[in-house]
């Protein structure tokens, strides 16, 4: 039979592949596997074909060799076009340079050098970029990002219209994210470019269902599926690093170490799988301590991927024998023959189990071994019940994402960067594509008219349109900013707003948290890459280390996101519960858990867990029944344990309604923390929880109530901000890092603004993420209906301490909490309570509902400060805190003067300053202050409070305004403006600009230096018919001098209120409100304004902080004037000018004072 088999493969390759193919096939690879086998006549046929198989198994070569046979026949004829063929699209760019590595081998074996391959990726250099456009490849390499981008560039496009085929690898990775539908959409419009149906083939470990993934990949045409069983041998076993957990000493990662070290010592390459970067270079640092430094190295995200590079290298040549890694090694990477796979703690996934198992015995017909080590008795139980899900071969459905707006409101940005095209073009065009096949007429115009700037229009907020949307006639074009925005903000992936870190240098080593780096000090020692380094500088962008020894550094924190278990996967798990509990009752609770591919040590720490849990609570939480249990903690609060088996995207939407539930019982501010195995509820206080809550919720109206609540939830905040960013709605991201914490502000800000628009298209997406990308409100109807009709027990028990299941999650609670803080705009919390009223005809109060959803902790920053008192209602925040101010004789480089007599008059304790508008509503604010401050004194937080006291005193800001005047005569600034205050008489000389100014309260009169070099850098520069920007236009006079010197239009702006009530007075004043308009708002936190010119007459500190995000809003080639600049800070701006790509033109120097004139490069 075997010997038959291999005859019909032969014939079968006889019949599709040249000689020359089939030879150098028999002679450099082998025998074809049975995916090669079934896949190659369809492909060599044109027909899409999805392939699924597991890693290992020869899918690459069998999407490309019908391609490199058919090329290097049409050579041998002559006929070999001169043009681009077949596009590989990966999601990794390292995966991507791996595979044109392995396609060397054979293009040079059968097609020869006539065959070209390129590769398109962020790092692919501009010589090379222009080369594959004069030559095009025949195959062409490239990420999701890098193809979106060629189709926004005119040139490129040119090259894409010959393309024949598209290959997509590791579709597993991307048919349940934005990222993928963001991929799907860009073959769409490249099947339009083209003016046909490209070939599509798919190239996926296993994944289910293969019906859907076919329709995402080849819709709305049929496609093959490919997926043939094959029988891979797989070996997993669950490993207790100690025969009892109990018996850790301060942390068990030591313990870990010593069994991971011993396996690498008998194996030659291994690879250990953790749930984390800090994990990884926890590992790392522990195995090296005993293999010395070099033994392991790390692999994740934040590693740069020139280390990750070397790391890949050294583990392929045998160098390296070990390499944590988190799942940034989970897909194809070329690193050779792999011994063993460890993974350390339970995976978040079933899938990523078996597709982290599947780099070890990598060649077809070798056994995938795996060992996988519990951190914790609990731990052990975890990693048991998901292997033996992966060992069964039960895989998490996909879920694809459907009409993701913010996608298609980049991708119609882009459609217009390139030219004009109609809605019904549109239509077509997203049709053409799986995720938006549901997406209507209407859903594109609302898209069009958020791009346009209608929403902002209506609210008489100032815009610049991202695109030129003509709604009489339907069409769409675009202008240098909608390039501009296409290309520099295009993709999915959010910006984290981490930290570069570098050496002295500049070599670039990877990056850090941003609230890692706000904790840390100079001289601070930390892990990275797997080895140790010291902070030599902290700078705006990127933090500057050198080498160091290892001792006392830690491995830094990386906050993350992801989602929750399936709903499938909780039932699978419930049910084996189930069976455990039945064995322990009968005795045989080691035997049934060692089915679980534990080894016995194991079995007997998780057996222990499990009685303990029985003895608590009785029974166990199953796919059949909920545990409720209430204890009180060592401080006396009340807190309420919910144990859920059915996954995070259930758990989360039940928290969030049993919190809602539990609020309006009590009348309590309640918290909830909540993960894969249920959700937890605590109070301060004595106060109790209620029972019942689960039994109070009604299935039918759970799915409206959980859209009601959301949008005052900390979950729809992010996604909102996801969902501009990738909408292009918060403009541009520049080339340098963004602080994360001006990305929230940009975001609460567009977020308050819309809060009650619930049909604009961020606020439709917002709400569709939430509730399909990251909760299942079908399966929470099921498990609903399950509990009123009785299928599901809900057991409701009042414990003296919390149950072993519980303590998990109560430490995961606490950890949550110390980074997290939302600040809630007041307009999404009354739009909730509007909902409710609607639902329930009752109207909860305001102040209950905002106490509900706002994440409760000290703010640890005084940004997180300011926010929580401007959420208070103040229009303004400072701090006097005498640790702020430095040592005067030991100079920082953060402040321009310190007078010496500042100190000794600040006040000994911390004094917090708010202002706040004395409307009906301050005394009420007032007293919720005072309460929260008496709620402080209450808590043990082990820190020095102080008082808390808080007094109020009336400020008057006219008292200043009229002792100065005298002192203000006219002035001439520059050979041709003349400054005049208002109340004073001046007769024009010929030639003369006249600007009438009364700066009352607010800065700019234009007597100072830095205003005056600012005026006659205008006049230098402005030859008219520019666009200006005046950052920080205090009076407006920059504005208006800009205006004078024939500038078309002029926005000035301001975070004062009162500044721009006296520039638009001064702008009326001098007759210009036709060509500048003063706007209160904050130009960074917003994506409006691009201008010719922009100046700013601020201080340096600002300007350096500035000087990168300003780079969005000046075109290129466009001028910055920057003032403001102390003379001992000239070089810190110049530095930061430099590193922003702006070239220095001129440089004025008055007294103290520097003022300096730059170009953006083009």
């Amino acid at each position: 039979m075997a010997i038959r088999k291999r005859e019909n493969v032969e014939d079968g390759m006889e019949q599709l592949f040249s000689q020359q193919t089939r030879e150098w096939f028999a002679r450099e690879v082998g025998t074809p596997t049975a995916v090669q086998a079934e896949g190659w006549p369809h492909i060599a046929a044109g027909e899409n074909v999805l392939i699924s198989a597991p890693t290992g198994t020869g899918k690459t070569l069998t999407a490309f060799l019908a391609f490199i046979d058919r090329f290097k026949a049409q050579a041998e004829a002559g006929e070999l076009p001169e043009a681009l063929c077949v596009i590989y699209v990966s999601p990794l760019k390292s995966l991507a340079a791996d595979i044109r590595e392995n396609l060397k081998r054979p293009n040079e074996g059968i097609a020869g050098p006539q065959l070209r391959m390129a590769m398109r990726t962020g790092d692919t250099t501009s010589y090379e970029r222009q080369k594959m456009l004069t030559h095009p490849p025949h195959i062409l390499i490239t990420t999701p990002e890098s193809l979106y981008l060629l189709l926004t560039s005119p040139r490129s496009r040119k090259m894409l219209r010959t393309a024949q085929a598209v290959i997509v690898d590791e579709m597993h990775a991307l048919i349940g994210t934005k990222r993928g539908a963001h991929l799907m959409l860009s073959l769409a419009r490249l099947d339009e470019l083209c003016g046909r149906r490209l070939q599509r083939i798919g190239l996926s470990a296993t994944i289910q269902p293969l019906q859907r993934a076919a329709d995402y990949l080849a819709y709305p045409s049929p496609c093959r599926i490919v997926a043939p069983e094959i029988r891979k041998g797989k070996e997993i076993r669950v490993l207790s690093p100690l025969p009892d957990l109990r018996a850790v000493q301060g942390t068990i990662w030591p313990d870990i170490a010593r069994q991971v070290y011993a396996l690498c010592r008998s194996a030659r390459t291994v690879i250990a799988f953790v749930e984390g970067r800090q994990q990884a270079e926890r590992l790392a640092y522990e195995v090296n301590l005993l293999g010395g430094e070099g033994f392991a190295r790390t692999h994740h995200g934040c590693v740069s991927k020139e280390q990750r590079r070397e790391a890949e290298e050294q583990l392929r040549n045998g160098q390296l024998r070990l390499l944590c890694a988190t799942s940034s090694m989970e897909l194809g990477i070329d690193v050779g023959f792999v011994d063993l796979v460890l993974q350390v703690g339970c995976p978040r996934s079933i899938s990523g189990e078996l597709q982290r198992l599947g780099r070890a015995g990598h060649r077809p017909g070798e056994v995938s071994v795996m060992r996988v080590f519990a951190k914790t008795a609990a731990d052990a139980l975890d990693c048991g019940l998901i292997t033996g899900l992966a060992m069964e071969g039960r895989i998490e459905p996909a879920r694809v994402p459907q009409g993701c707006l913010d996608v298609l409101a980049q991708h119609l940005t882009s459609m217009a960067a390139d030219g004009e095209y109609t809605v019904e073009d549109a239509l077509r065009v997203v049709h053409g594509c799986w995720s938006f096949r549901n997406v209507t007429r209407e859903d594109i115009c609302a898209c069009l008219r958020m791009l346009a700037g209608d929403w902002e229009h209506e609210q008489d907020r100032p815009v610049r349109a991202r695109v030129l949307y003509d709604r009489i006639h339907g069409c769409v074009s675009g202008d240098a900013y909608t390039r501009m925005l296409a290309v520099s903000a295009g993709g999915t992936i959010p910006d984290r707003g981490w930290y570069a870190v570098v050496l002295a240098d500049g070599t670039h080593l990877g990056e850090l948290d941003e609230e890692f780096v706000f904790e840390a000090h100079v001289g601070d020692k930390f892990l990275l890459g797997a080895f140790a380094w010291r902070i030599q500088e902290i700078r705006r962008d990127r933090v500057v280390v050198a080498p160091t020894t290892g001792e006392g550094a830690q491995p830094p924190f990386w906050r993350g996101e992801g989602q929750g278990r399936a709903y499938e996967t909780g039932i699978y798990i419930g049910k084996e519960l189930e069976e455990l509990e039945r064995s322990a009752k009968q005795g045989a609770l080691i035997p049934a858990l060692e089915k679980l591919h534990m080894d016995r040590d194991a079995a007997a720490n998780a057996a222990r867990h499990l009685r303990s849990q029985l003895k608590a609570t009785g029974v166990l939480p199953t796919h059949r029944r909920i545990l409720c249990e209430h204890f009180v903690d060592d401080a006396g609060d009340h807190q309420l344990m919910v144990h859920s088996v059915f996954g995070g995207q259930v758990n989360s939407a039940l928290a969030l309604l049993c919190r809602y539930e539990a609020m309006r019982r009590t009348g309590q501010d309640i918290h909830v923390f909540d993960d894969d195995n249920g959700f937890l509820l605590y109070l301060v206080g004595s106060a109790q929880l209620p029972d019942g809550l689960l039994e109070g919720l009604d299935p039918e109206k759970s799915v409206e109530k959980v859209r009601a609540l959301l949008p005052a939830a900390p979950l729809f905040s992010m996604t909102f901000r996801y969902a501009a960013s990738c909408a292009l709605m918060l403009g541009s991201r520049g080339r340098g890092r963004q602080p994360l914490w001006v990305q929230r502000i940009r975001g609460a800000e567009q977020f308050s603004a819309l809060a009650e628009e619930k049909t604009h298209p961020l606020m439709r997406e917002a709400m569709r993420s939430c509730t399909e990308d990251y909760l299942d409100l079908d399966a929470l109807q099921k498990v609903l209906h399950g509990i009123r009709d009785g299928s599901i027990e809900v057991r409701e028990l009042h414990l003296d301490a919390p149950s072993p299941m519980a303590l998990p999650m109560r430490r995961a609670a606490e950890a949550s909490l110390t980074y997290e803080y939302d600040n809630i705009p007041s307009r999404a919390v009354r739009a909730v309570e509007r909902e409710l009223e609607k639902q329930e005809g009752i109207v909860p109060e305001a102040q209950a509902i905002e106490e509900q959803f706002r994440r409760k902790h000290l703010p640890g920053s005084p940004e997180e400060l300011h926010q929580a008192l401007m959420a208070e209602g103040a229009t303004g925040t400072m701090v006097e805190d005498r640790a702020d101010i430095p040592d005067p004789d030991k100079p920082n480089g953060y402040w321009e003067i310190i007078d010496p007599n500042l100190i000794a008059s600040m006040p000994e304790d911390v004094l917090v300053h708010a202002w706040f508008t004395p409307d009906s509503s301050f005394a009420d604010r007032m007293q919720a202050l005072r309460s929260r401050c008496d709620e402080l004194h209450h808590m043990d937080l082990g820190l020095d409070l102080g008082t808390l006291e808080i007094s109020t005193l009336n400020v008057r800001d006219e008292d200043w305004a009229e002792v100065w005047k005298k002192f203000y005569k006219p002035f001439k600034a520059g050979r041709s403006l003349v400054v005049k205050p208002t109340w004073e008489h001046y007769d024009p000389q010929p030639g003369d600009r006249i600007i009438e100014i009364d700066p009352g309260m607010a800065f700019g009169s234009g007597t100072h230096e830095t205003t005056s070099m600012c005026l006659e850098l205008l006049e230098d520069a402005m030859h008219g018919g520019e666009s200006v920007i005046d950052v920080g236009t205090g009076s407006g006079i920059l504005a208006i001098g800009a205006a004078m010197l024939g500038a078309k239009d002029v926005l000035a702006i301001d975070i004062d209120p009162v500044a721009v009530r006296v520039a638009k007075e001064n702008i009326e004043h001098n007759h210009l409100s036709d060509r500048v308009r003063a706007v209160e708002g904050n130009l960074l936190a917003s994506s409006d304004g691009v201008c010719d010119l922009c100046v700013a007459n601020i201080i340096a500190d600002v300007i350096c902080m500035f000087a990168q995000p300003l780079v969005d809003h000046i075109v290129p080639g466009g001028l910055f004037i920057c003032s403001g600049i102390i003379k001992e800070r000239e070089q810190d701006v110049v530095n930061a000018l430099t590193a922003a790509d702006y070239t220095i033109l001129e440089t004025k120097r008055k007294g103290e004072w520097v003022a300096m004139l730059s170009r953006r490069k083009k």
